[in-house]
């Protein structure tokens, strides 16, 4: 993420992807890990407020019906880590499917 996400842009982008790999990603699952990218530090949650539309932190994981209304966005912890090691991605550097690339476990 390199911008404020909300969790429907999220889900359309890695279902996008996701299709090429042969899995399949719910909302649900886009929920449940962005909570758990939360309580690791790699990712916080914000929502807009007044009339500037400033962005405020909320702290710890929003409730499940607090998911639809904020946006995301990766900490520094996150994008050091999503650009550390690219080898758990499933596309090569020109966007193919990786030879012998298997979806994990469940």
């Amino acid at each position: 993420m390199d911008d404020y996400e909300s969790p429907e842009h999220i889900h359309e982008s890695l279902a996008g992807h996701s299709r090429r790999c042969g899995v399949h990603i719910s909302m649900q699952e886009v929920y449940r890990g962005l909570g758990e990218l939360i309580e690791t530090g790699l990712a916080r949650a914000y929502r807009f407020t007044g009339t500037s539309r400033a962005a405020e932190e909320i702290v710890g994981v929003p409730t499940a019906e607090g998911m639809t209304e904020n946006y995301f966005w990766a900490t520094p912890k996150g994008i050091e880590l999503q650009t550390s090691d690219s080898d758990w991605y499933p596309f090569d550097d020109k966007g193919q499917l990786r030879k012998g690339w298997t979806p994990p476990d469940p």
